[in-house]
């Protein structure tokens, strides 16, 4: 479970720190924090919480319109890694697109040997027929 405070009346989330004190509107944005631990929010949200040792109370200085926004991660594929770095990978892009050229450049310099090895038959087969008519 994932967790970030939302203020209901901006719909704005806490990016951590501490927001009551400072009403900053930097302090709050569209993303905000995540904290990933229950433990850590609710370390972070200790920091509102006083205890006054003469009336021994403890006094919370969270605003009315703060609340708590729970977020259960959902998996939402898998792949071996290998596969993945080389699908995202912008190296292995970047270097297969250079292969890619490679590959692309001696094909076609394959297929234009190729054309001078037929175009040079084709001129053999011409001239031993112009030596047979010659006869």
């Amino acid at each position: 479970m994932y967790y970030k405070i939302r203020n209901k009346n901006t719909g704005l989330f806490s990016r951590g720190g501490d927001t009551v004190k400072s009403e900053n509107p930097h302090n709050w944005n569209k993303e905000g924090k995540v904290w990933k631990t229950k433990q850590a929010f609710g370390a972070h949200l200790s920091q509102y919480i006083h205890h006054d040792v003469y009336n021994n109370t403890f006094v919370i200085h969270i605003p009315d319109d703060w609340e708590v926004v729970e977020i259960e991660p959902v998996i939402k594929s898998t792949e071996l890694a290998r596969d993945y770095v080389f699908r995202t990978s912008p190296k292995i892009k970047k270097y297969d697109k250079i292969k890619k050229e490679r590959i692309d450049a001696t094909m076609k310099k394959e297929k234009e040997q190729k054309r001078k090895e037929e175009e040079r038959k084709k001129n053999e087969a011409f001239m031993d027929s112009i030596k047979i008519t010659e006869v």
